[in-house]
C-alpha cells in the first residue's frame, strides 16, 4: 500500500461519507435561496426551488430571481471553496408571457421548450405536457413487451405475470400524476392482448382476462379503470390535505 495522502478539500471517487459531507455544504446555499428568492404563489403556497442532491430547480413569476441566483451562487463559491458549474445542463423554460423567450439577464442559462424531471415532460401548456409524457411512457411500455416476447414463455400465467410486474407497473407511477389522452389508452390497451395470445385465433375478451385467477382469469389489471382509480385517488390525497388545512 502506498503511503496515506492528506485530505482537505476533495474526497476519493466513491467514498462512502461523500453523499452526506456534500449535503451539509450545499445546505447554507439552499436556505440562502430560500430566503431570497420570491417565487410564485399557488392557492395558499408560495413555490420556490426545489433540490436533489446537486440539481436545483427554481420557479418564479419574477424576472429579477434570476440575478439574485446570479448573485447568491457567486457569494457562496467566494465563501465556501465551492465551484457551481454554469453549463449547458443549466436550462430555462418561459411560460405564459414569456413562452418562446430566448433572451435571459444570464447568458449561461441554456432555453428549452420542455423540461424533463422526474419523468415528467413539462411544457408551455397542459395538453402538450401530458402528450409528450405519455409518448414517452408509451413507448417504454412497447420495449417492454417486445423485450418480453424474446423470452421463453410458454403458459398464459407467465406471460400475465410479465405484465403486470414488468410492463404494467411503469404506467402507475405517471398515471397518478396526469391522466392519458384517449389514443394512448387506446394504443395502450391492445398491447396485451397480441403478447398473451401470440397471433393465435382462440383469444378471450381482456375483461374476461381480468377476473381474478380463483375465477378463472388472469387477473390482469383493467388498466383504464385502475389509472382513472389512481389519479382520483391523488387528487382525493390533496384535496383532503387543502380541507385539513382548511385553505378552501
Amino acid at each position: 500500500l502506498s503511503a496515506g495522502q492528506g485530505q482537505t478539500i476533495f474526497l476519493r471517487q466513491g467514498d462512502n461519507i461523500a453523499m452526506n459531507l456534500f449535503l451539509i455544504n450545499i445546505e447554507p446555499l439552499l436556505n440562502k435561496l430560500d430566503m431570497h428568492i420570491k417565487g410564485i404563489r399557488i392557492g395558499q403556497v408560495d413555490q420556490k426551488g426545489e433540490a436533489y442532491v446537486d440539481d436545483f430547480s427554481d420557479i418564479s413569476i419574477e424576472i429579477s430571481d434570476l440575478l439574485v441566483v446570479d448573485r447568491i451562487f457567486n457569494e457562496f463559491e467566494e465563501l465556501s471553496g465551492t465551484l457551481l458549474h454554469r453549463s449547458k445542463k443549466c436550462k430555462i423554460m418561459g411560460l405564459g408571457r414569456w413562452a418562446g423567450r430566448e433572451n435571459w439577464p444570464l447568458p449561461w442559462l441554456q432555453t428549452v421548450v420542455m423540461v424533463k424531471i422526474f419523468r415528467f415532460n413539462f411544457c408551455n401548456t397542459t395538453h402538450e405536457t401530458i402528450r409528450q409524457t405519455w409518448n414517452e411512457e408509451l413507448e417504454i411500455y412497447k420495449s417492454c413487451i417486445f423485450s418480453g416476447s424474446s423470452r421463453m414463455l410458454p403458459n398464459l400465467s407467465q406471460r400475465a405475470f410479465l405484465l403486470k410486474t414488468y410492463a404494467m407497473s411503469k404506467l402507475w407511477y405517471v398515471g397518478q400524476i396526469l391522466p392519458p389522452l384517449e389514443n394512448i389508452i387506446t394504443e395502450i390497451e391492445k398491447k396485451p392482448a397480441k403478447f398473451l395470445w401470440l397471433g393465435k385465433l382462440e383469444k378471450l375478451p381482456m375483461n374476461q382476462l381480468c377476473i381474478p385467477t380463483k375465477e378463472g382469469g388472469l387477473g390482469l389489471p383493467d388498466i383504464r379503470t385502475k389509472l382513472q382509480s389512481l389519479f382520483t385517488k391523488h387528487l382525493t390525497r390533496i384535496l383532503q390535505v387543502i380541507i385539513r388545512l382548511g385553505t378552501i
